[in-house]
């Protein structure tokens, strides 16, 4: 990290003019001030010298790599403190961290709090919503984690902030006053629909009197916890108005969203199939009529994942209006009605152009379960450069062949892949027998893609297994250069997994990662493995 500063700052006159025509303005105004208050009665460091655009650029990869670092730069430089924590309220996460008052509301500016927040709070931010109606909730700026796991003191947390300077609105409960004086500048709206109904429809009230989601809106996080698809009224209410604010139609009074990114996320922490009248119509409103039609590049749906098998719905066509911009689609539900649900509705990928469209990651797809596979075959654009499949059910009968099927529509459709992972759930592993005939007939055409990564995540695989050693014996990929087989937890236990694998790694001229997280891999053999390699490869353990 330091070694990369320091080649930043070494070469900054040479940016330098470039730099001052392409300077945030944001990052300028608060160093301009900061360098009026401190003009020419403080010695300055190299750092501090650099010019803006490099400035943002240092704290921009401070925020996205190492927060608690940005945070001591701030204290530790004066100059530096106002640019560091702007850009720390600026690229902050959500959902906040939910601050209480310990002792009451005593009217302070600042008053002691208690939170869970732990070190990963650390450069992130906390909402105290106070006791008093109509009030509203103060936002912080976390500076240091919570002492004893529960209480915060004023000198841990930077703030109050003020509303104008927000780049994020977390939506729940308590927070709702906050959307009007917040959502016309927040780039990222995450909504975490509360237990209330009054409070949502406060929500949506406030909303349609702004026109709508305004342009500066990049990314939409809903989240659904079990409470509220129990209750079906609020569950499509929100569904729904959430879909009219993302797509409005023609004749809507709102103005079109630019959304670009889209998370769908659904918490269930119940196994109460009863709970879940509303779970087809909370999937299937914002896909068939809430996705930005113009601007939508990434989605990404999640949840579900106590419906294992539990759940089923009708196995019926689903038509989802793809939009054109679209880039990536990452899904993982649960494998049961939702799992068929969802592969019914990407299969309406099949007469869409979406020449934009690298990458699509599925998990948990039951793919023996009726056209499941097919649906996925469906799916696969000759543009996809990275493809997951995460397969379910894999003790089904058929589970290979339909496996089989998809990996050879892959090698036809997709010749510019890049990045492929195929993976089961631990729990689920490949049998002997399905690892003898994947080693048989799918493994071997995996060498006519142009793979750079390839994942063979929680196959079973055994280190004292012949089906394990037919399965890497067959896999010939002369461009990989990072091999993933994470989550083979007999890899390490079993036999000898550097005689196992040496041969491979041999035989890949180019390979320069190997992943064995999950494989129960000693530090003696991840050495031996590094030793053996004809180039130095990087091998994971942990």
């Amino acid at each position: 990290m330091f070694g990369l500063l320091k080649y930043i700052a070494a070469t900054a006159n040479c940016l330098a003019p470039t730099s001052r025509r392409l300077r945030s303005t944001r990052l300028s105004s608060a160093l301009e001030r900061a360098r009026r208050a401190y003009h020419d009665t403080t010695p300055r460091s190299s750092l501090e010298t650099l010019p803006d655009t490099v400035l943002e650029a240092i704290l921009r990869l401070l925020a996205d790599t190492d927060r608690v670092a940005l945070l001591q730069l701030a204290r530790a430089s004066p100059l530096l403190y106002a640019p560091a924590i702007d850009v720390a309220i600026r690229t902050a996460s959500v959902p906040w961290y939910p601050l209480s008052s310990s002792d009451g509301d005593s009217g302070q500016r600042s008053p002691p709090l208690s939170s869970s927040a732990g070190a990963d709070a650390i450069g992130q931010l906390g909402y105290w919503a106070q006791r008093a109606p109509d009030t509203v909730p103060r936002v912080y700026l976390i500076a240091a984690p919570a002492k004893g796991g529960s209480t915060l003191t004023s000198t841990a947390l930077i703030g109050p902030i003020s509303p104008k300077h927000l780049s994020t609105l977390h939506l729940n409960d308590t927070t709702g006053l906050l959307t009007k004086p917040v959502l016309p500048h927040a780039r990222h709206v995450s909504w975490s629909v509360p237990i209330s109904n009054d409070v949502v429809f406060t929500i949506l009230r406030t909303l349609t009197t702004l026109g709508g989601l305004p342009a500066c809106v990049s990314r939409f996080t809903l989240r659904l916890t079990s409470a509220d698809m129990i209750d079906t009224f609020r569950a499509n209410l929100v569904v729904q108005s959430l879909a009219a604010l993302l797509a409005p139609n023609s004749k809507a009074t709102l103005v079109p969203s630019h959304v670009q990114h889209l998370d769908l996320i659904f918490d269930d922490d119940t196994a109460d199939i009863n709970g879940y009248l509303a779970l087809v119509p909370a999937i299937a409103t914002p896909l068939t009529k809430g996705l930005p039609p113009r601007t939508l590049k990434s989605l990404t749906v999640r949840g579900f994942r106590r419906l294992r098998n539990s759940v089923w719905v009708r196995d019926e066509p689903v038509a989802v209006p793809w939009p054109v911009s679209l880039e990536s689609v990452e899904i993982d539900v649960g494998d049961g009605g939702t799992g068929m649900y969802i592969t019914n509705a990407i299969a309406s990928m099949r007469n869409r152009k979406l020449p934009s469209l690298h990458t699509l990651k599925l998990a948990a797809i039951p793919i023996a379960s009726g056209n499941v596979a097919a649906h996925v075959v469906m799916a696969l654009k000759p543009t996809l450069t990275t493809f997951h499949l995460g397969v379910a059910a894999v003790f089904q009968e058929n589970a290979t062949s339909a496996l089989h099927t998809i990996v050879a529509a892959l090698v036809e459709t997709c010749t510019g892949l890049r990045e492929l992972h195929l993976g089961a759930r631990k729990s689920e592993s490949f049998s002997a027998a399905d690892l003898a005939d994947l080693a048989r007939d799918t493994v071997p055409l995996l060498g006519a893609l142009p793979i750079n990564e390839l994942g063979l995540v929680a196959w079973g695989l055994d280190a004292a297994s012949a089906e394990t050693a037919a399965v890497l014996d067959a896999l010939d990929v002369p461009t990989m250069r990072s091999l993933v087989l994470r989550d083979n937890d007999k890899l390490g236990v079993t036999g000898d997994a550097v005689m196992l694998i040496t041969p491979l790694v041999t035989r890949h001229a180019n390979l320069l990662h190997l992943d064995m997280r999950g494989c129960r891999v000693s530090t003696n053999v991840a050495e031996r493995l590094r030793d053996m390699a004809p180039t130095k490869i990087r091998v994971e353990i942990k």
